[in-house]
């Protein structure tokens, strides 16, 4: 059977052909220019430009971020480089030129805190150096004023000075000691002294030197001080000659060499540089304090003390010739005489010796006064001439010696 059968509703008649159908092949750009003529251009609403506008702002401001991003990543990468080479610059510069300044602990890094970022110190100004920090300049100037004292040692300058300056407060010394001493023997004759009064042919002794019996014991005391300062004069000039030694000026001058080329070599924070500070200062202590005290001391009494001795020692000196003429007035009993005009002439100065008696205890009184006064004034500038001042000193020049050359540590 040619005819098979079919479903209802399909349209079985036959088909015409238009043609033969052909292969296609590939567009060329004429074919598109030609359709694009065909074609009325196609108008663009207004939502459409702003979104193109938006997204190529969009691409500008992405592009824009991405080259900032890549310099941020290059210049993080190279400033650990930058800050490693500065650190190193300023490590360099202080090793070289400030190697004396004691180094102090770095602070501890506080744990969970960001690391702080510390700008590199530029080169210009590592570079730039004050005069005074720079070790040439500074180690030229230490070498100039260690020659200049080994020279003072060795040419004994102010050792002359000092040694007639020791030689005029002893002299000082010896007539305080003098004064002391008859004054001393003055008063002792004028205690034993007695005065024979006769009134009425009546006889009677007085001992009005014994008024002077606490200025006695005053005086006795001013010469012990007189003793003292007389006996520390002498062993401040034995104590100058020792220094003088040559021999203690050669053992400065290495000191001083030994010292300088410990701090030029290793710095002032080492152990060898601060051994030859220590040896350094303990010759500079034995060649020149005693000196240099002994100048001090003449300097303070030029300025202070002389009028006071020069007043005092005028005054014990008029006071111990009072007190001697006084003692020299004795009242004798009178002589045996025949004639009756010699005798009413003896029993009339006996009777008017009693208001002589009076004089004289008033002028004791007188003496002994000015005695206590100038001795306590002479005990007072001996004390601080021998005893105080030099002490004082003395130790002002060792804390000056030592802060120089063993200055404290920094906090």
């Amino acid at each position: 059977m040619k005819h098979q059968l079919q479903p209802e509703g399909t349209d079985t008649r036959p088909r015409t052909r238009s043609g033969v159908i052909k292969a296609s092949k590939p567009a060329s750009r004429s074919d598109f220019d030609s359709l694009r003529r065909s074609e009325p251009p196609r108008a663009f609403s207004k939502s459409n430009a702003r979104k193109a506008v938006e997204r190529a702002s969009g691409a500008l401001k992405d592009a824009e971020r991405d080259m900032s991003n890549r310099q941020r990543v290059a210049n993080d990468d190279r400033k650990p480089l930058e800050e490693r080479q500065s650190r190193r610059r300023q490590a360099t510069y202080l090793r070289e030129n400030t190697s004396d300044i004691p180094q102090t602990k770095p602070q501890a890094r506080q744990t969970g805190s960001a690391p702080q970022e510390t700008a590199p110190v530029p080169s210009t100004q590592t570079d730039a150096v004050k005069w005074y920090q720079n070790k040439w300049i500074k180690y030229g100037s230490m070498a100039v004023l260690m020659a200049l004292m080994v020279l003072v040692a060795f040419t004994k300058p102010i050792d002359q000075s000092s040694e007639s300056q020791i030689d005029s407060a002893l002299t000082r010394a010896l007539i305080g000691f003098g004064i002391a001493r008859t004054l001393n023997g003055v008063i002792s004759v004028a205690q034993g002294t007695e005065f024979a009064v006769q009134p009425a042919g009546v006889g009677v002794n007085f001992s009005p030197g014994e008024i002077l019996d606490p200025v006695n014991d005053l005086v006795e005391r001013f010469s012990w001080v007189m003793l003292v300062a007389t006996s520390s004069l002498g062993i401040q000039k034995i104590l100058l000659e020792v220094s003088s030694w040559i021999g203690i000026s050669f053992m400065l001058a290495g000191a001083a060499v030994f010292w300088l080329l410990t701090r030029m070599q290793s710095g002032a924070a080492s152990s060898v540089a601060k051994f030859a500070s220590r040896v350094l200062l303990v010759m500079l202590l034995l060649r020149f304090l005693i000196p240099l005290g002994s100048i001090a001391n003449d300097w303070v009494y030029r300025q202070f003390l002389e009028p006071r001795f020069e007043t005092s020692s005028q005054q014990l000196e008029v006071a111990s010739e009072r007190i001697r003429e006084i003692s020299t007035r004795q009242s004798n009993p009178p002589e045996e005489s025949a004639s009756l005009r010699q005798k009413a002439r003896n029993i009339y100065q006996s009777m008017t010796s009693k208001f002589d008696f009076d004089g004289m205890l008033q002028d004791y009184k007188r003496s002994a006064e000015d005695v206590s006064e100038h001795a306590v004034n002479l005990i007072v500038v001996f004390l601080l001439q021998t005893i105080l001042f030099p002490l004082l000193f003395l130790y002002v020049v060792y804390r000056a010696f030592k802060y120089l050359l063993l200055p404290p540590a920094s906090a």
